[in-house]
């Protein structure tokens, strides 16, 4: 196991194990591979992990492309963003925060937007909030706001637009 992969796992784990506790991590952990093994090439790993190389492009809904944070930038990256998540009390803000930065700086290989949204509805479950679904009816909006992510980097309207989805409390 290579230093950044242990690096980045001993992150995942405590985030994983904060947000959906001991057995819930051991269901992620063995699940995710089997939920997404064809969705997502080489799930589960972190770009720079696997056989697989590249990863990190994103085709915009608007037909242009946006590349990732470059791969050596991603452990520092996910250290930073997994010690400003300790620091947000907020489940609900710590779920969208989460939602956004792993979908922006395209830490796996492949299915992002996925990982994030499952590790977002495993945050809010687990702190007693009901889990946000993003309706296929508002999709063109979801991809919008994607849009305005990549090309900006900023992350308001995402986070407006997935809150709009959440239940009432």
């Amino acid at each position: 196991m290579s230093e950044q992969r242990h690096n980045w796992s001993a992150g995942a784990e405590k985030y994983v194990k904060r947000a959906i506790g001991e057995s819930g991590e051991r269901l992620l952990v063995a699940g995710a591979p089997l939920v997404a093994r064809h969705e997502a090439i080489e799930s589960g790993h972190f770009r720079g992990e696997g056989s697989t190389g590249g990863g990190g492009s994103v085709q915009l809904s608007n037909g242009g492309s946006v590349e990732g944070v470059p791969q050596e930038e991603l452990p520092a990256r996910w250290g930073n963003l997994m010690e400003h998540l300790s620091e947000v009390e907020d489940a609900r803000l710590r779920a969208l925060v989460y939602n956004d930065a792993v979908t922006r700086r395209q830490f796996y290989v492949d299915g992002n937007k996925r990982t994030a949204r499952r590790m977002m509805t495993g945050e809010l479950m687990a702190h007693g909030h009901d889990p946000v679904n993003v309706p296929h009816a508002r999709r063109l909006e979801y991809n919008v706001a994607l849009d305005h992510l990549f090309g900006t980097d900023d992350a308001t309207p995402l986070m407006r637009f997935t809150a709009s989805c959440a239940l009432p409390s």
